[in-house]
């Protein structure tokens, strides 16, 4: 390159340099937040004590001071208040972990009367006296939906406690912690301060028991919870004395009343999914909505955001300006408005960040400059992390100010657009019939918006792939289809549930426009779950992947888009001229996103394993049964998915493995036996993952089970093709390679319940034999006793969960396992069933106690036994 050109380049990249550096000094609150984000980071890091990182707070600050007194002007001397201010947040940081850890897991052993060194990790008995922390939200009880128990109640409770003591053996004991507790019924009539007597089971909160799992200490842990409290009825929930009225117990009144409005305005069907998307409680929609709504991209909506805020601060906004009213008096009624959605809202976290949120943003777009909304946006992270460090670290908080601070540039950028159409073309169309102006003028309106949320979607979509496994291109579509809908029902409800608290009848009305919007709302989801290729589960991608997207994509959008009056002759002014401007930059980041989806997917699909190696691991569904086999060639199949308890929630633990696993698909599902706790996991499973076929016993699907029906409605809708197997029949790989065999049952039934006709897997692998009996008994276990002996020092899954009452000594003298793996809950830890299974010398592996456990029989016979809670895998 030419001296005279290569003096222009780098004198051009100076500039851009320079005014990068001018318009990131003009966001004082940007710069403000992200150094409090960098303190919380470097705290999570290293972690000293809050006291070493506010000493090194205190000396950048006074270094500061001293260096400005002397006119110092480097940007290292202008960089030291913010390398004040996040060593600061990083010991506030740490200093309100302590805090909130008081008596959870880390500080458990040495307060003697913390409940987590008071509670087990198995669930005992226990009564204490309490303070309702937090307002009660209820949930529907999905078993009893399910299997029609009508003296099973419709709700669940769920609510926080402050415990103040424990009654041991002969007296109240002092004790400090929270507990987060689960009622068999409805306690909503219950307000923040009233003191309880609670008579239930509790337990410390465990770690993952499987790979892929999150931990749920560590999400509980800076709310000082560290133990789960598990109530039979709302009897055992008893009031000993209301708190005298003050803020909180107003604010939790606020809120039930404004429920129970709702309820009445809307009905009982349709009241939950409004509860959540007015008042953000989203424990109120049953798992199947949620999953839809998740599908489409809309899970959002469940909780109360800047969204919902801005919608009705917009609606109210708009109303007061056609009424006339100033615009002083009009920011006092908004802000009003807002404060009294928070109030109905129960004051919760996520509303009280809303309202901070969309108070910046208006505040920023009533200024008229777009640095001051993203100075606004930056005020309001920085109070919001001053308020709660961990807020941080939370998907919503995330999500929340991505998408406003996209809405924000991009939104902005459409309205200019909007401005800036071409005058000859504004003097085509009027001379063409009005009715065709007005179909332009929108068209073009959709179209701005749709760009609009696109980006959105765009720049969010990383973060729900990694949180919920999940890419929904369709919500570009279905967002913009709800805006109307949602403001009407947010407008309604609002209005319903305000009226409601005070007029009664006078609700009505707006009850049928909540509920007629509502309506529309789950039309537009069902539209958009139906259209093909809208939505895919995967594996989620790594975190550092993620965090590398926006990285480079907040370094893109600092750039500056420089002059283009200096011409276009230099490579210099190509990139920080015209290559970043506008559309340019547009198309920049798109590329961006594109190559990063491009190696996202093989990291989040890449799976390791030998080629030479057989691999069997024993998910902890609880009590249960999920095995998934991992074969030497690469397939992979499910034997059993299910676990006793709510179905809607059995596939979970089954998700994370196969995840963690970078498994999206399956060559296929094998049901022993037409038990709920070794199938109800397969609709879920479905949905989220590409399965090959179904593998079950003859005619198991078409017993007369209800239980039995949404598997069945899963099958056709997904359209999974089912194989009848029977003893004799084998498994074979994608080359045709047998790797499996049925050994039981025959092709007619035996006598018997479905136990003894459990199909039965046995798998060998360089000498190595491993047995799969389901809940195989008397008499199906005779007729497997006809098959020749495997050679002893296989693996046995231990038959029944292990139970004590199925006599399992013939079955190990006849395989002589070396280890036998129990499949099931609480009940598999008593000292009997270790006993029975291992009376014949074989190591029994329990998954209550261990977690996950795998087994691999490696290219040498060699077999090996791991436990994910003490070896990981």
């Amino acid at each position: 390159m030419k001296e005279p050109t290569r003096r222009a380049a780098v004198g051009t990249l100076r500039l851009g340099r320079r005014a990068g550096e001018r318009a990131v000094a003009e966001l004082p609150g940007v710069q403000l937040a992200c150094a409090c984000g960098v303190g919380i980071l470097a705290a999570r890091a290293a972690p000293w004590s809050a006291g070493g990182w506010a000493s090194l707070a205190l000396l950048g600050g006074v270094a500061a001071i001293g260096l400005s007194r002397r006119g110092t002007g480097s940007r290292f001397v202008a960089a030291l208040p913010l390398v004040a201010a996040a060593m600061a947040m990083a010991a506030w940081s740490q200093a309100s972990l302590s805090a909130a850890s008081f008596g959870a897991a880390s500080f458990g052993a040495a307060s003697g009367g913390s409940l987590a060194a008071m509670a087990e990790d198995d669930w005992q008995p226990v009564v204490l006296r309490a303070v309702v922390a937090s307002s009660p939200e209820r949930r529907p009880n999905a078993l009893a939906t399910l299997y029609g128990r009508g003296s099973a109640p419709r709700y669940q409770s769920v609510v926080e406690l402050e415990v103040q003591c424990v009654r041991g053996a002969e007296r109240w004991e002092p004790a400090s912690g929270r507990v987060r507790a689960t009622v068999e019924g409805d306690i909503s009539e219950r307000l923040v301060g009233d003191c309880v007597t609670v008579y239930g089971h509790w337990q410390r909160i465990d770690g993952p028991t499987n790979p892929g799992a999150v931990d749920m200490r560590a999400i509980y842990a800076p709310r000082g919870i560290a133990v789960q409290l598990r109530v039979d009825s709302p009897s055992q929930f008893v009031l000993e004395s209301p708190e005298a009225w003050g803020l909180r117990r107003a604010l939790s009144w606020i809120g039930v009343a404004g429920e129970r409005a709702l309820y009445a305005g809307v009905g009982e069907e349709a009241g939950p999914l409004a509860a959540a998307l007015v008042l953000g409680r989203r424990q109120a929609v049953d798992p199947e909505t949620r999953d839809r709504l998740v599908e489409t991209g809309t899970a959002h909506l469940l909780s109360v955001s800047g969204l919902h805020l801005g919608m009705v601060a917009g609606v109210v906004a708009m109303a007061l300006v056609l009424l006339g009213w100033p615009r002083g008096w009009q920011v006092t009624a908004v802000v009003a408005v807002c404060v009294f959605y928070a109030a109905l809202t129960g004051a919760r976290p996520p509303v009280l960040r809303a309202s901070m949120l969309v108070g910046a943003v208006l505040v920023g777009s009533w200024a008229g400059k777009q640095t001051s909304s993203l100075n606004s946006l930056g005020l309001a992270a920085v109070a919001l992390l001053v308020l709660d460090p961990q807020n941080l670290l939370q998907t919503g908080t995330q999500l929340s100010f991505v998408a406003v601070v996209v809405l924000v540039l991009a939104g902005r950028r459409v309205m200019e657009s909007i401005r800036e159409d071409d005058p000859l073309e504004t003097l085509l169309q009027s001379t063409r019939p009005w009715i065709v102006r007005a179909g332009v003028r929108q068209w073009r309106r959709a179209v701005r918006f749709t760009l609009v949320s696109f980006w959105v979607w765009a720049a969010t979509a990383p973060l729900v792939w990694q949180a919920f496994g999940i890419v929904a291109p369709v919500s570009v579509l279905a967002n913009l289809l709800m805006i109307a809908p949602l403001t009407v029902a947010l407008v309604g409800g609002l209005f319903t549930a305000a009226v409601g608290m005070f007029g009664g009848p006078l609700a009505i009305p707006f009850g049928w426009i909540c509920l007629a919007a509502l309506e529309t709302m789950r039309g537009v989801v069902e539209l958009c779950g139906e259209i093909p290729l809208g939505h895919f589960w995967l594996p989620p991608p790594p975190f550092w992947w993620v965090v590398a997207f926006y990285a480079v994509a907040v370094a893109g959008a600092l750039v500056p888009a420089g002059d283009p009056s200096r011409g276009n002759e230099l490579w210099g002014n190509k990139l920080w001229g015209r290559g970043l401007r506008g559309e340019r930059r547009g198309k920049w980041m798109l590329a961006w996103m594109v190559l990063w989806t491009l190696v996202a997917w093989p990291l989040a699909t890449h799976r390791e394993h030998d080629p030479e190696t057989l691999a069997v691991t024993f998910i902890d569904v609880g009590h249960g049964t999920s095995a998934l086999v991992e074969l030497p060639d690469g397939g992979v199949w499910l034997y059993d998915a299910g676990r006793l308890g709510d179905p809607l929630w059995s596939a979970q633990p089954i998700e994370d493995v196969l995840w963690s696993r970078g498994i999206w698909r399956l060559d296929g599902i094998i049901v022993s036996h037409a038990d709920a706790d070794h199938y109800n996991a397969i609709p879920g499973l479905l949905e989220r993952f590409q399965v090959a076929e179904i593998v079950t016993p003859p005619g198991m699907l078409e017993q007369r089970q209800s239980g039995l029906d949404p598997v069945r409605q899963a099958i056709r809708r997904e359209r999974v093709p089912v194989r009848e197997l029977h003893s004799g029949m084998e498994f074979r790989t994608a080359a045709g390679h047998p790797w499996g065999r049925c050994l039981h049952p025959p092709m007619l039934p035996v006598a018997g319940s479905d136990n003894a006709n459990s199909l039965v897997l046995r798998i060998d692998h360089r000498g190595r034999t491993i047995l799969l009996p389901g809940d195989l008994e008397m008499p199906g276990s005779e007729h497997l006793l006809r098959h020749s002996r495997p050679p002893p020092g296989g693996m046995l899954m231990a038959p029944h969960h292990g139970s004590v009452q199925e006599d399992a000594r013939t079955l190990l003298d006849w395989m002589r396992p070396s280890v036998v793996v129990v499949s099931g809950g609480n009940r598999s830890l008593r000292e009997e069933v270790r006993q029975m299974l291992g009376q014949g010398g074989a190591e029994v592996r329990l998954t209550a106690a261990e977690g996950a456990v795998r087994v691999e029989v490696d290219r040498a016979g060699e077999l090996t036994v791991r436990g994910w809670k003490a070896d990981g895998f």
